[in-house]
């Protein structure tokens, strides 16, 4: 670890510049309102690990060559981050995702942001769900209400992956997820606005071929996702723009029945997912 906090309000970490193959840069644990600005972080496997924190901002900072993740958040059976903010910020070269929300990111917002060049996705959304203590009844929903806007995703498998997983099923006993409290539990309510989505990369290779591209494209073989949904609802776009071929908009592909999540629960919420694709492709980025 390099520098980690817990229970502590209004820390300032600014102009800073965090490197090295570690587990974690920087770890904070039931933090309020901490500010990260300005800074560089490169290397480490979650590169910035959150844990419980509420009203984060991250602001105009470099995360990049992740050996993981470069957010994670973290262990939502100690708290639910909530209403995180990034803003202008790059996530680039990292071998998974940008921001990976296993531990939840309620009422966040993500905007002006560039992710390029990750090994799965821009954004993995994903609620897991996991019982230390207590009563599941008494868990919080998670990655319920996210806003992302005026982003840019390229060269990536996906830019973003909603999943819902039931962490029980692989642990054994009762299901936590079921047909009667999964539209509670599920990710839902999530806008995708003003976003430009594409690829750069010539010639166009699949991950496995050391691209960027779906290792495993559907019959219509594209080479990249916009969005990938696998057990969500509430899924809205607006205006996004592509530039590149084979360009997938949405790509629904249930895990219900799966060791992470029951068919009854996965089949007991609608799967939707609404939006507009504007036609005037966008103009290309320059590779680099």
């Amino acid at each position: 670890l390099g520098i980690q906090a817990a229970g502590k309000d209004h820390l300032l970490i600014q102009n800073c510049r965090l490197t090295g193959s570690i587990g974690h840069h920087l770890k904070l644990t039931n933090c309020r309102k901490p500010t990260i600005e300005g800074c560089h972080i490169a290397g480490g496997h979650w590169s910035v690990y959150i844990i419980g924190i509420t009203d984060a901002v991250f602001r105009r900072c470099l995360i990049e060559k992740c050996q993981g993740d470069g957010i994670k958040t973290g262990d939502g059976s100690r708290g639910v981050v909530q209403r995180a903010l990034v803003e202008e910020c790059v996530f680039q070269d990292n071998l998974r995702d940008g921001i990976d929300t296993t531990g939840g990111f309620n009422n966040s917002s993500v905007r002006n942001c560039i992710f390029r060049r990750m090994g799965v996705s821009g954004m993995d959304i994903k609620a897991s769900y996991h019982l230390k203590t207590g009563r599941f009844e008494d868990h919080h929903p998670e990655n319920v209400g996210i806003l992302i806007e005026k982003c840019l995703f390229h060269d990536m498998p996906n830019a973003i992956v909603l999943t819902t997983n039931d962490g029980r099923r692989k642990e054994g006993g009762p299901d936590l997820l079921t047909a009667d409290n999964i539209k509670k539990y599920a990710v839902h309510d999530i806008d995708f606005n003003d976003c430009v989505i594409g690829h750069v990369e010539k010639p166009l290779r699949s991950k496995r071929d050391g691209g960027y591209g779906v290792n495993y494209p559907t019959d219509q073989g594209e080479h990249m996702r916009m969005i990938h949904l696998k057990d969500a609802y509430g899924i809205r776009y607006r205006n996004a723009r592509f530039f590149g071929r084979r360009i997938l908009p949405v790509l629904h592909q249930s895990i219900g029945g799966s060791r992470h999540l029951s068919e009854e629960a996965a089949r007991s919420i609608e799967a939707t997912v609404s939006g507009h694709i504007v036609d005037e492709p966008a103009p290309r980025v320059e590779p680099g």
